[in-house]
């Protein structure tokens, strides 16, 4: 039958070869019971159990495991009493290898994103107002060496927080999705929450003391602009959701290329602000309200 046909495809390399001999039975198994294919796994362990509750043999050997031998049920050590002596790594096992191996700016790195993670997800309001209130000092402008100096401390900050692949820089940053929730994730291109906004910065950062880290960072951080004004000329229909708006719109994005292409005098960048203006009156003409 045809369900047959395509549900046999599931044993072929055409799909990709399954990382545990044995998966794609029970995938097939499940899917002909009109279940989707559901494996679980515990931290200890190298073997899976699938939604009938078979077991699915973990990877090939590498090492002794104690924590598999002891989570496989008394019916699979009579079948086989020597299949859990010697197994792969287990989950929890490669998570330590790996945190082991990190220096210390991984570990600082990797314990930033988890700590802004939780904070995404927490149901506490992000802003409490604290009892009583600071004390007030005398009303003194700060001296020019000071914002500066405190200007190139947030500079070198993004600059060794980047993530970076080829030509391309990005953060990870916060998302707010529906106006209430936060997600974690690379930047987007808008102005004031993707990474159109560091880039501005460095970029003013750049002019300001002429340290060339800094302007090769906002060029890096603006690499991906021109394949995103090319897709979004050919989805003219679209550009009303995404609007022409100075923060989170093409308007932001448009200002933003304007400005760094200025202030670092990069033709190329100039170049995009043009194209980006267009999209964004067109973004005006077809949303819904302001920006």
């Amino acid at each position: 039958t045809e369900r047959h046909r395509v549900l046999s495809l599931l044993r072929t390399p055409l799909l990709g070869v399954p990382a545990l001999p044995g998966v794609e039975d029970e995938e097939v198994a499940e899917l002909w019971s009109g279940d989707v294919p559901v494996f679980g796994t515990r931290p200890g362990s190298t073997e899976l159990w699938s939604g009938t509750g078979r077991t699915v043999a973990g990877a090939a050997p590498d090492r002794p495991s104690y924590d598999t031998a002891r989570d496989r049920s008394p019916h699979d050590r009579a079948a086989d009493p020597a299949a859990g002596d010697a197994v792969g790594p287990t989950g929890l096992a490669r998570v330590e290898a790996k945190v082991r191996a990190m220096d210390t700016v991984d570990r600082q790195d990797q314990e930033r994103i988890i700590r802004a993670a939780m904070v995404s997800t927490s149901p506490e309001p992000p802003h409490r107002a604290a009892p009583g209130g600071r004390s007030r000092s005398a009303a003194t402008a700060p001296e020019p060496e000071q914002l500066l100096s405190a200007a190139r401390s947030v500079g070198d900050q993004l600059v060794s927080l980047a993530y970076r692949h080829g030509s391309r820089t990005n953060w990870i940053g916060l998302e707010l999705l529906g106006e209430r929730y936060w997600r974690l994730t690379p930047m987007a291109a808008d102005l004031a929450g993707g990474y159109t906004g560091p880039a501005l910065f460095l970029a003013q950062l750049a002019a300001l003391t002429g340290a060339s880290r800094y302007a090769e960072a906002a060029r890096e951080a603006l690499t991906p602009v021109p394949g995103l004004l090319d897709a979004l000329h050919g989805r003219a229909d679209e550009l009303g959701s995404l609007g022409s708006g100075a923060f989170a719109g093409l308007g932001g994005i448009a200002y933003a290329l304007t400005e760094v292409g200025t202030l670092l005098g990069d033709r190329e960048v100039l170049d995009l602000a043009g194209p980006a203006v267009r999209l964004s009156c067109a973004a005006g003409a077809a949303e819904d309200g302001y920006g």
